[in-house]
């Protein structure tokens, strides 16, 4: 339901990855979702989207399904390293890396800004997938972007925002669980999910959010750097540093 609250954000395709099962597919949530292929979803954990084109533009039915989102890529190129990302935003230099990954021996077909972030990923030679975002992925990425990852290895979510904070990035919570919204914050106490909104998260920081964290582990370290217990927030990119392309 909450996909259905942002599709006015895009019609062209939707989709969800948990840590069951997949659906994703042309059309509108509406379309894409039905009772049948949600049950067979499943899980605690997981992604969704909802496509608006912006690079790689085609209007061919085949293109649109290959762009349908959630992606899924692996950390290094390791198979048992998946992960699962959902991506909005424009990247001004997505062609640019783009040839620089493929001078890099990267092989896999690159179509948009959201191929390039998983080329990124793929060809990380952090041991972390957060050193990977942290050094690898993130700072190279210009312009505007919301992103919410699903590290699979570590059963955590990470949501990360560009550095001017063009796009908005939203945390919500609902007891013990937590929603993302990755373009707007109507999803919080619309469609009847009766979540509260935590915060916004600010801009060059990614948080992780983490089920298996339990609140009494936190420390005063911990509270000194925004830790509620289970959400970490860290900082990748410093405002002052930031020149523009």
């Amino acid at each position: 339901w909450a996909l259905v609250e942002l599709q006015h954000r895009g019609k062209e395709a939707a989709g969800i990855i948990t840590n069951v099962g997949r659906v994703k597919n042309r059309g509108t949530p509406e379309q894409v979702f039905n009772e049948r292929n949600l049950e067979y979803l499943g899980g605690h954990i997981g992604v969704g989207h909802v496509l608006y084109t912006t690079s790689g533009k085609t209007a061919d039915a085949e293109s649109i399904k290959k762009r349908a989102q959630p992606y899924e890529c692996h950390l290094g190129g390791k198979t048992e390293r998946a992960v699962y990302f959902a991506f909005n935003g424009n990247l001004v230099n997505w062609e640019e890396l783009a040839a620089d990954c493929r001078t890099r021996g990267y092989k896999k077909e690159i179509l948009n800004d959201t191929g390039v972030i998983a080329a990124l990923i793929e060809l990380s030679m952090s041991s972390t997938f957060e050193h990977a975002l942290k050094y690898e992925v993130l700072p190279r990425l210009l312009w505007s972007f919301s992103i919410v990852f699903y590290d699979v290895a570590e059963g955590a979510l990470w949501a990360a925002r560009d550095a001017l904070g063009f796009m908005p990035l939203f945390i919500g919570r609902r007891g013990r669980e937590f929603l993302i919204a990755a373009s707007e914050d109507c999803v919080f106490n619309e469609g009847g999910l009766n979540c509260s909104l935590v915060y916004e998260v600010a801009p060059g920081s990614m948080v992780r959010l983490d089920p298996k964290r339990e609140r009494h582990e936190r420390s005063e370290k911990d509270d000194k750097h925004g830790d509620d217990g289970t959400i970490e927030t860290i900082f990748w990119h410093h405002l002052e540093k930031f020149v523009p392309h």
